[in-house]
């Protein structure tokens, strides 16, 4: 009689193993998919339109060093202290700026130097 709940035990045990075993797999599989479903939705990247065509200055027309932060098109541009050639312009959205910097940035923030423009740009880029 004990040798029969013996196997019966085992065989309980062999079956209880098997189906975690397949669980497992199906889940890892599962999950795998998943993961390769994320990776081919790729966002679409933002894009920004303006007017007009912007140039770069060529480096004997360069204004003095000094640069301002102004609004375009909801985004921050980096202005030369002249305030029309573009130097850089940012993916930052105004509107995700604290109320008191959107009021600097429309305004127009004056930036001493790169170091300082950089530091800025790095404190609200994303």
């Amino acid at each position: 009689m004990k040798v029969k709940h013996g196997i019966a035990f085992v065989a309980v045990l062999f079956v209880a193993a098997t189906l975690i075993g397949l669980g497992y797999q199906f889940s890892y599989q599962y999950a795998l998919k998943q993961q390769d479903i994320q990776a081919e939705v790729v966002p679409a990247p933002e894009s920004v339109s303006v007017q007009g065509e912007a140039k770069e200055a060529p480096e004997d027309e360069l204004p003095a060093e000094g640069y301002y932060l102004a609004q375009l098109n909801g985004y921050v541009v980096v202005y030369y202290s002249d305030k029309q050639t573009i130097y850089e312009m940012t993916g930052i959205a105004v509107d995700s700026l604290p109320k008191e910097v959107q009021g600097e940035i429309l305004d127009g923030k004056y930036v001493k130097d790169v170091r300082e423009l950089y530091g800025f740009l790095e404190n609200y880029s994303s």
